[in-house]
């Protein structure tokens, strides 16, 4: 059986944060830590869906603008035209 493939747009926010301790719970930032390295941490993924990850933006909430919602919106619509994506999600966290 063929899984499903799922569009996973990624926009940056908390979702994607860090400390400088894994017990800090305020102030922290946008340090590299990409969706693909959380995705990872849960393999059983794998076994429900095909995942087609992509980083829009990896930015604040605070810092998006006009033209990267614009972004998001093109991106979102070119994962939905396509013939083999069955879904579309969109990763940002905010505090």
């Amino acid at each position: 059986m063929t899984l499903p493939k799922v569009a996973v747009l990624a926009m940056g926010g908390t979702i994607v944060s860090s400390g400088s301790t894994p017990a800090q719970m305020t102030g922290y930032s946008l340090q590299g830590v990409k969706l693909e390295d959380i995705l990872a941490e849960v393999p059983q993924i794998n076994d429900v869906a095909r995942l087609q990850v992509q980083t829009v933006r990896n930015l604040a909430s605070c810092s998006i603008m006009l033209e990267d919602w614009l972004a998001l919106a093109r991106a979102v619509e070119k994962a939905a035209q396509s013939d083999y994506v069955v879904g579309v999600v969109v990763t940002h966290g905010t505090d």
